[in-house]
């Protein structure tokens, strides 16, 4: 499988928001872990979307990179594919 593209241009930090909406999900497996905000585990639906938001960007006390790294568990039946979209306020 090919790594999913991304602009040159399109850093983390620059995010305020990322959206990962689910087309088509595994059989089995698949599911989207979030180990760092207390092993939240989604298995997700056909059209479920889950919000990142980066709320502390820009603030030394609070990392939001601690909580919101994910993490995909392996496919073990079919197949899955998302769209993800990552939000920017331009200046």
């Amino acid at each position: 499988s090919q790594p999913p593209y991304q602009s040159p241009k399109d850093t983390k930090e620059d995010r305020v928001a990322t959206m990962t909406v689910y087309c088509r999900v595994a059989d089995q497996g698949g599911a989207t872990s979030f180990s760092q905000a207390g092993g939240i585990h989604i298995q997700p639906n056909v059209g479920s979307v889950v919000l990142k938001t980066y709320a502390g960007r820009g603030d030394p006390e609070e990392d939001p990179d601690d909580f919101t790294q994910q993490s995909e568990c392996p496919v073990l039946q079919g197949s899955k594919q998302t769209v993800t979209f990552h939000m920017k306020i331009q200046p």
